[in-house]
C-alpha cells in the first residue's frame, strides 16, 4: 500500500516520543526534593534521572498528543498525532500505537474557493522479546511484516532529545510541590523561552505567547510535560500543543494484539 504524504509548508518541530494526570493533595516537606533547584535546571542531570528512574520502574505508559499547525497566507497545514505506548521491561514487550492525521487547506489567490485534504494512518508495533510486529493501516488497507529487532528498553535517545532540548531552550521556574496519588512531585512552569530558534529548529523565528508545564517526581522521573506555543516566522505562523504523560509506573502490563497472526501470515509471502 502507498503512502500519500502530505507536504508541510513552513516549519517542522519535531518532539520525539508522548492521559490523565492523578489528582493532587497537599505535599510532604519540600526537603523530599532538596537536588531540585527554584530555577536553572541542568538539562543532563534531569535526563539522566528520568531515564535511570523509568528502568528501575521496569513497566510503564507513554501517552502523548501532539499537534502542529503552520499557516502562510493561502495554506494552513495541520499534523496532529496521538500515541499510546505501553512497555514491560521484565517481560521484553513492548507496544505502541499511534495514529496520525494530516490535513491541508489551501486557499485560492481571491479567497473564493478553499480546497481541503486530509490522509489518516494508525502505526502499530509490538515487540516481543526482540521480534517485531508490524501493523500498518490507511485508508482501510493494512500493511503486515514482521521485523527482528532490539529487546524493549527505555528508549534513551528518544528520551535525552525530547528533554535536554526543551530544558535547554526553555527557562522553568519551580511553582509548587504537591502528590499524584501517593507519589510526592514537584511542578514547574515556563518562565521564558531562551532559544526560540533552536526550539523551532528555524533561525527567524519569534515568540508570540508560549506556556509550559514539567512535573518530576519523587524518584526523578518526568510525569508530564507540556507545551503550548505560537511562534512566527517571516511570512508564517507555527502552532504547537504537545502533551506527554508518564503513568502505571510499575504497574503496566502488554498483551499480544489480535492482528500479530495476520502479520506471521504476511511474512510467509515475503
Amino acid at each position: 500500500m502507498a503512502r500519500t504524504p502530505i507536504i508541510v509548508a513552513g516549519v517542522v518541530f519535531l518532539l520525539i516520543i508522548a492521559g490523565c494526570s492523578a489528582p493532587t493533595a497537599p505535599g510532604p516537606d519540600d526537603s523530599t526534593f532538596e537536588s531540585l533547584p527554584q530555577s536553572g535546571l541542568n538539562a543532563t542531570e534531569i535526563a539522566d534521572a528520568h531515564i535511570t528512574g523509568l528502568s528501575a520502574a521496569e513497566s510503564y505508559i507513554i501517552q502523548t498528543e501532539q499537534r502542529t499547525v503552520t499557516e502562510t497566507t493561502n495554506v494552513s497545514v495541520i499534523q496532529q498525532t496521538e500515541s499510546t505506548r505501553r512497555i514491560d521491561l521484565r517481560a521484553n514487550q513492548e507496544l505502541l500505537v499511534a495514529t496520525t492525521t494530516q490535513q491541508q487547506e489551501a486557499q485560492s489567490q481571491s479567497r473564493s474557493q478553499s480546497q481541503s485534504r486530509s490522509v489518516q494512518s494508525t502505526d502499530q508495533y509490538y515487540n516481543n522479546n526482540g521480534t517485531i510486529y508490524v501493523n500498518q493501516t490507511q485508508s482501510n488497507q493494512s500493511q503486515y511484516a514482521i521485523q527482528q529487532g532490539q529487546q524493549a528498553t527505555v528508549n534513551t535517545t528518544a528520551q535525552r532529545s525530547l528533554i535536554e532540548r526543551l530544558i535547554n531552550t526553555i527557562e522553568y521556574r519551580r511553582v509548587e510541590q504537591t502528590q499524584r496519588g501517593d507519589t510526592a512531585v514537584i511542578r514547574y512552569e515556563l518562565q521564558s523561552v531562551t532559544d526560540v530558534q533552536n526550539l523551532t529548529q528555524t533561525s527567524t523565528a519569534t515568540v508570540e505567547n508560549a506556556t509550559s508545564t514539567l512535573v518530576i517526581d519523587e524518584n526523578g522521573v518526568i510525569r508530564e510535560l507540556q507545551l503550548n506555543a505560537q511562534f512566527r516566522t517571516d511570512r508564517r505562523t507555527l502552532r504547537i500543543r504537545f502533551a506527554t504523560n508518564y503513568t502505571q509506573l510499575g504497574e503496566t502490563t502488554v498483551s499480544e494484539p489480535n492482528w500479530t497472526d495476520d502479520a506471521r501470515e504476511a511474512s510467509k509471502t515475503t
